[in-house]
């Protein structure tokens, strides 16, 4: 055997884990300043009502909102456009959707003129909604 190595004993060394303390009685609720309570009540129905943002969504509102005032205003262009196309491409479904009832109705097939007119024809109606709308 070697300086270095040490003689393995017979004895055997028996873990005790520490003794446990008395369960100490519950501390006393912590005191509450006067007026705070119905304070604590409006946060904690205002946290309920807000809805939580997903970590992820929480990162890209905080690149967004380190960027310069004119990227913002690109991005907002940006969210402006993919909502529009969101939009149209719903009602593309929607059109969709309604074709095989049409068809089995026998309604005639329109021309690719036919729905180009009454295209125009529906948004010339918004756009004078609108315009008397903004008149009110």
């Amino acid at each position: 055997m070697s300086e270095r190595e040490t003689p393995l004993s017979d004895e055997t060394i028996e873990y005790a884990p520490p003794p446990t303390a008395a369960p100490e009685a519950d501390p006393a609720p912590p005191r509450v300043p006067a007026g705070s309570f119905s304070d604590m009540i409006m946060l904690c129905r205002l946290k309920e009502e807000l809805p939580v943002m997903p970590s992820d969504k929480q990162v890209l509102m905080e690149k967004i909102q380190a960027l310069p005032p004119e990227r913002i205003a690109e991005i907002e262009d940006f969210v402006d456009f993919l909502a529009g196309k969101t939009r149209r491409l719903e009602a593309a479904d929607r059109l969709l959707a309604i074709a095989p009832a049409l068809e089995a109705a026998g309604a005639p097939r329109l021309t690719e003129e036919e729905i180009d007119a009454e295209v125009k024809a529906v948004r010339a109606a918004r756009r004078s909604r609108s315009a008397g709308a903004d008149r009110s």
